[in-house]
């Protein structure tokens, strides 16, 4: 949560904008099939993240188009933001490829 906690902070500091953060089941609703389970399933990767658009309900997920830029703003914010946090802690300890060779097995 370190992460998402860091993300959501540094958009409302810059938009004034407030985002929540936590388990998507918990804050919006139940999905399967979506690129969370592709990114778990095909890239081994403990977390994953969803950035949702910023509006209240109003609109769902067409926005009107005064609401686009500030949204990519805040989208950009929010994702610069974790990138500091994941790089900073050394979460990203070993790429893709190092991954694959360490599954690997020789008999």
């Amino acid at each position: 949560m370190q992460v998402a906690q860091h993300a959501t902070q540094s958009i409302k500091e810059s938009s004034g904008v407030g985002y929540t953060y936590g388990p998507a089941t918990a804050l919006m609703y139940v999905t399967s099939g979506d690129s969370s389970d592709w990114v778990y399933t095909k890239l081994n990767c403990s977390h994953t993240y969803g950035i949702e658009l910023g509006d209240d309900g109003r609109y769902g997920f067409i926005l009107p188009p005064s609401y686009i830029l500030p949204t990519g703003r805040d989208a950009l914010t929010g994702i610069m933001a974790a990138v500091d946090v994941i790089r900073d802690n050394g979460f990203v300890i070993e790429s893709r490829q190092e991954r694959r060779k360490r599954k690997r097995k020789f008999y």
